[in-house]
């Protein structure tokens, strides 16, 4: 095996699967925190702060919809598919995921617009859809985890995981990045205090 191509102290590998398993890691406590907050509100009729979630879909739509979902169609599944194609079906059925995400999350607005509109009764059905849309993503990010990267770290080579991490590190994580966006930090801590 060429010095070059192997990966087993690799640190372009291990800062792509950082970065992959940390951008799922700060996805899923957007999730929760939002699932949370919506849990509380219907458990004791009260109206909650519709600006939470309009800032919690923002950066859904920001980071997820636009930067993470792209980035793994863009660099990960392609370097894969040169490597094998033990796992063409999965990533198929994970770029469908991404596409029906997407409409999922199109949704989600729309019926976050008719909370506003229709007080609580409309955001028993937003939290429904909320819920459903978070177990979906879940799933997804599990299949991603323990199927694509699990075959990638056995077959990529560093020449692929170096262009991996380049375009991963294009990113900026609107939340929990470095330089996360101040907005959207202060109002989900604030929003996790209120649900502990």
């Amino acid at each position: 095996m060429h010095l070059e191509h192997s990966v087993a102290d690799s640190n372009s590998m291990r800062s792509s699967l950082s970065i992959l398993q940390g951008e799922h890691a700060s996805y899923g406590t957007a999730l929760k925190t939002l699932l949370a907050h919506l849990k509380r509100a219907r458990a004791h009729s009260f109206m909650p702060n519709l600006e939470i979630f309009t800032t919690g879909l923002s950066y859904i739509d920001t980071f997820i919809e636009q930067f993470h979902h792209p980035k793994e169609d863009e660099f990960l599944f392609p370097a894969l598919r040169q490597r094998t194609d033990e796992a063409d079906e999965v990533m198929r059925e994970l770029q469908f995921d991404h596409v029906n995400g997407t409409l999922a999350f199109k949704e989600l607005n729309a019926a976050l617009d008719h909370v506003h509109l229709g007080g609580l009764n409309e955001l028993h059905r937003f939290a429904d859809m909320m819920e459903r849309y978070t177990q979906a993503q879940y799933a997804h990010m599990e299949r991603e985890e323990s199927l694509v990267l699990s075959l990638a770290r056995r077959l990529l080579v560093e020449d692929d995981w170096i262009k991996v991490e380049r375009g991963f590190r294009a990113n900026r994580d609107p939340l929990f990045g470095a330089e996360g966006n101040r907005k959207f930090g202060i109002l989900f801590r604030s929003v996790t205090q209120a649900v502990e």
